[in-house]
């Protein structure tokens, strides 16, 4: 067969780590090649450089018989190379369907073709015989949907080979049996595959040659035909006679269940669950957890298994339902309740709720004990490093040192930190969500046996996992759950994959099999309630603004009916012209995760400027001109500052506000400039049918900037960055261009903001507009974008500019004092991101919106 991917005596090296030491491996056309190892033999590494992440330092790759050397996301996806990574990939705040085509939207005319999307996506689905809603924000869905969604957008690109990495972690058995389908159908069609897994049955099941890599090193590639589970585990760890006891879907013995971890009268319950609902996905499940006992919760996607787990841990809100202890009230599920509980919990969503990323290996072991390790409210350093060093040595955490990032370290060791996070509390009742999702064997082994030693002095242990013989190996009973009730439950010796297969997909007596993808009417039925969902998932956040302002103007209107007449109303949007326009732009900045407190004194260098050419006779479009030209360098000079150096936004804006306000007060030694010429100042009184000029260019410029942020590749993308800029880079988008485009258009607004402002308040003084920034920022939190990036709308903003321009206008016919203007600015800005945190919370917990 052709060899469609080489890889060439690859090394990469990280401070004080060596990921890869001359690998060499090729994969053919219509092969499933498979990569295993240990966590840290260098798997994720090399998937990296073949998804152009990182360069090697050494070696070569060659794709199609081509020497690549080095190539980027976006190029390698052009070459042919589609990547799932285990965790990098999709945008919280995006819809499904933007996550499918992400990287490459499609277009008609400039603008994104949102019906060829749906189209595409539905054919796309049907093959894959899977049914995420895509027109709901990803963060809203499944671990379980979520993968899906990455696994069909790599499918759905036109490539020579599939790299997929740990694609299962997340999957139950239906949508991987599907999967699996997929991939013999795929290489049918003469595509080469990459599959990493941890299990071993996967594999075995799939691969046509396995390659082993231990501490970054190739051990050596075997035909699947001759590579018995135990000879594969042996080359991961190195030795034949490993000191690991093997769970029985890694190829032995479970772990002995201790005499404490048998249920019976003699052992009260640690935990009771009664009449237990959430969200309608949970409904009035009911059962206790014993000391000594690992109950395990099986049941496939969609089950309810994961609401009800992290209903326990208060992360989703309860609709009815107590949960207690036999010395403790029983309460509504709550952060709190389980603390007094006893109860820790483990999440599955690794990166997004299990560890902070952003701390080393100790901070990330200490942070649920640091209260025991303090004095006077000072850590105790010796303290948490004994505690750290004590958790890296038990769960065998492949670590440089504890001060080592934890960002660096490999998908499963970031789990061990986790589990070990937790378990630091000394819990009585340790709550597990797939505790063992990407980690390898070896670590695997050790955490089962922690998990049962654990049982043995008393913990009671509730696991839900969907790998269903690691569920069987460890759990003393196993309880069933379809459709959100528990259906079944079986003692360990009962618990079979047969029995408890039976229990989780049918009724008694319907025999259990794995459908090849949704029926038809299945999807008809998906169709019509994403037509029905996107019916009533309208802005609410847009239509409760808009409903203020009415109200907030009624109330205005009836205290002084001046504020009423037309030609106060229009007074209000000419005023707010400036300050609409300059909104438009910074919507844009903010979605793609940045911000600029440089633009009032942008603004007022452009007034200045312009007017000194006014004033020495230059002709006005001339001289509007170089305002348009103007803001627009100022805007590519933030932007280089910001995505291409690295300069925090804050930090490079806020040094050139200071610049530039120096620079305006220099350009007329702090004189005002006045005289301007006639036709000029035309641009601020004429109009369009009794519409005035600056709130016609507010309107257009608005009008402008939603098309581009709602409807072409380049808003989009906005988005994308600002809500994972990683994710982003990784699906062929780039962060940097994206970055300084928005800082670049915003300064383009900025200079027709500054025609506009001149225009409407002469004469142009060098300190124009002081507070424009803070104005700008109010209205643009205000109208609902989110100050962290990823999301935010136009018409919020527009929205946001008016509220704020009417509450000016009833301050000053209230007259007013201007420092209760200033204090209610503060104000709002506190209100809208008090708002935004409840709705999250609420969202997280199940309370908000869907």
């Amino acid at each position: 067969m052709t060899a469609v991917l080489e890889v060439c005596s690859v090394s990469k090296a990280f401070p004080g780590v060596q990921a890869l030491r001359e690998v060499s491996l090729d994969v053919c056309a219509r092969e499933i090649h498979a990569l295993v190892g240990e966590n840290g033999a260098g798997k994720s590494t090399l998937v990296k450089i073949l998804s152009g992440l990182y360069a090697p330092d050494e070696g070569e790759i060659r794709l199609a018989g081509r020497a690549i050397s080095h190539f980027d996301p976006h190029a390698a996806g052009r070459l042919g190379v589609a990547v799932v990574h285990q965790h990098i990939g999709l945008f919280p705040s995006l819809s499904g369907l933007e996550n499918l085509f992400a990287g490459d939207l499609p277009t008609t005319h400039g603008r994104v073709d949102w019906r060829r999307m749906r189209a595409e996506a539905q054919g796309l689905l049907s093959e894959l015989g899977i049914a995420p809603d895509l027109s709901r924000p990803v963060g809203e869905l499944s671990v379980a949907e979520r993968q899906q969604i990455q696994i069909a957008r790599a499918l759905r690109r036109k490539s020579i080979i599939l790299i997929l990495d740990e694609p299962t972690a997340a999957l139950g058995d239906r949508e991987s049996a599907a999967l699996f389908a997929l991939l013999q159908r795929l290489r049918q069609q003469g595509l080469a595959i990459i599959y990493i897994s941890h299990r071993l049955e996967e594999v075995s099941r799939l691969a046509d040659r396995i390659t082993v890599l231990r501490d970054g090193e190739k051990v050596g590639t075997l035909e699947a035909a001759e590579a018995d589970r135990a000879r594969i585990v042996a080359m991961m760890v190195g030795k034949k006679g490993t000191p690991y006891s093997f769970p029985a879907n890694a190829g032995g013995e479970p772990p002995p269940r201790g005499e404490m971890s048998m249920v019976s009268p003699f052992f009260p319950p640690l935990l009771q669950v009664r009449d237990l609902s959430v969200n309608g996905v949970v409904k009035g499940v009911s059962f206790d957890l014993h000391a000594g006992e690992i109950l395990g919760v099986a049941g496939l996607a969609g089950s309810g298994k994961e609401e009800l787990v992290r209903c326990l841990a208060g992360m989703t809100r309860a609709r009815a339902g107590r949960i207690g202890a036999p010395e403790v009230t029983p309460q509504v599920p709550s952060p709190a309740t389980a603390r007094r509980l006893g109860i820790a919990y483990v999440p599955g969503d690794r990166h997004g709720q299990a560890v902070v990323t952003g701390m080393n290996v100790r901070e990330n072991t200490t942070l649920s004990v640091l209260r025991d390790l303090s004095t006077l409210g000072f850590p105790r350093r010796s303290d948490e490093e004994a505690l750290t060093e004590r958790m890296v040595a038990d769960l065998d955490v492949r670590a440089a040192s504890i001060e080592q990032p934890l960002a660096t370290l490999s998908g499963g060791n970031q789990q061990k930190v986790a589990v070990g996070r937790r378990l630091a509390s000394r819990p009585r009742a340790l709550v597990l969500e797939e505790p063992t999702q990407g980690v390898d064997i070896a670590a695997r082994a050790g955490l089962h046996q922690i998990i049962r030693n654990l049982a043995n002095e008393g913990v009671g242990v509730l696991l839900v996992s969907s790998d269903l013989p690691e569920v069987l190996a460890l759990s003393d009973r196993v309880a069933v759950m379809r459709e959100g009730r528990i259906v079944a439950t079986f003692t360990g010796e009962e618990a079979t994959p047969e029995s408890v297969m039976q229990a989780a997909v049918a009724k008694s007596g319907t025999p259990y099999s794995f459908p090849a993808m949704a029926s038809r009417h299945d999807r008809a039925s998906r169709q019509e309630m994403s037509m029905v969902s996107r019916f009533f998932r309208l802005p609410m956040r847009e239509a409760a603004l808009a409903a203020a302002l009415a109200v907030l103007a009624v109330v205005l209107a009836v205290r002084d009916p001046a504020f009423a007449t037309p030609q106060n109303l229009l007074g209000v949007l000419v005023n707010s012209s400036h300050l609409a326009i300059c909104a438009a732009g910074m919507t844009a900045v903010i979605i793609a995760g940045g911000i600029d407190v440089s633009i009032g004194a942008m603004l007022a260098t452009i007034c200045m400027l312009m007017g000194m050419m006014l004033q020495a006779g230059v002709p006005t479009p001339l001289a509007c001109l170089t305002a348009l030209l103007a803001g627009l360098l100022m805007g590519c000079l933030n932007g280089a500052l910001v995505s291409r150096l690295r300069v925090p936004a804050i930090v490079a804006t806020l040094g050139m506000r200071s610049i530039w306000r120096g620079v305006a007060m220099k350009l007329t030694n702090g004189d005002w400039i006045t005289d301007l010429p006639r036709s000029f100042e035309r641009l601020g009184e004429g109009g369009v049918l009794g519409i005035p000029y600056p709130v016609l260019i507010a309107a257009a410029c608005l009008a402008i900037a939603a098309l581009v942020l709602g409807h072409t590749r380049a808003g989009r993308s906005a988005y994308a960055v600002g809500d994972d800029r990683a994710a982003a880079r990784a699906a062929g988008i780039r962060p940097v261009r994206t970055q300084f485009t928005a800082f670049a258009g915003l300064g383009l607004l900025v200079g027709i903001a500054g025609i506009v402002y001149a225009t409407t308040n002469p004469p142009i003084q060098p300190n124009a507009a002081p507070t424009l920034e803070l104005i700008t920022i109010t209205a643009v939190m205000v109208g609902g974008t989110n100050v962290f990036g990823g999301s935010g709308s136009i018409l919020g903003t527009l929205l946001g500019v008016l509220v704020l321009g009417v509450i000016a206008n009833g301050l000053t016919l209230a007259k007013v004092d201007d420092f209760w203007a200033q204090a209610l600015q503060g104000a709002l800005i506190l209100a809208a991101v008090m708002a935004d945190i409840v709705r999250r919370r609420l969202r997280r917990t199940g309370g908000g919106a869907s």
